[in-house]
């Protein structure tokens, strides 16, 4: 029973050398400092400075801007248009619509911050309404794309670039889509 006892005393003896070893190996491998973090509400600077601010009321006027000057471009839609005038017109929309989409996340991220902040509240309801109207009025570029036809439309995607995969995915919906009247 002795020896039994011995053996035992001897594994756990091994077992706590392997232990003191994996330990020093992994301290001196990783040198383990604790840090605490104090969170702070963050910041939305990088985006705009504040609201009301010159620089986001100036947003809003070049998305305005940006969807009139969209709307002229509307007579270029046709199946003759070329692939130049078709990338011209996507990149217009894209351009308009990076500076919508500020607009709208400084807004979510201003009210997400605190949904009780009557300022965050009113930009919130204003952004949502400007969106949905800006969006009616170039819904009309998604109703083309769709109602193009399949020959003419795989040849502007053929020529797009990085913006194929959108374009196709617009076309995804056609069956789904009410067109004009």
């Amino acid at each position: 029973m002795l020896r039994s006892d011995e053996k035992l005393l001897e594994n756990l003896m091994e077992a706590k050398g392997i232990i003191k070893r994996l330990i020093t190996i992994f301290r001196g491998g990783l040198e383990m400092t604790v840090s605490t973090y104090k969170q702070t509400a963050w910041s939305l600077k990088d985006l705009y400075p504040s609201v009301p601010s010159p620089e986001l009321e100036a947003a809003f006027k070049k998305v305005e801007q940006g969807v009139e000057e969209f709307e002229k471009l509307r007579p270029k839609l046709t199946e003759k248009i070329s692939n130049t005038d078709f990338m011209i017109i996507v990149r217009k929309m894209e351009e308009t619509e990076k500076i919508g989409i500020r607009i709208f996340c400084f807004a979510q991220l201003l009210f997400n911050a605190n949904t009780q902040n009557q300022v965050a509240q009113a930009l919130t309801a204003r952004v949502d309404q400007f969106v949905a109207d800006m969006s009616n009025r170039i819904l009309f570029f998604s109703l083309w794309w769709k109602e193009l036809p399949d020959a003419q439309a795989n040849k502007l995607m053929k020529d797009s670039g990085d913006y194929k995969y959108w374009l196709e995915a617009i076309r995804h919906f056609k069956p789904f889509t009410l067109m004009e009247p």
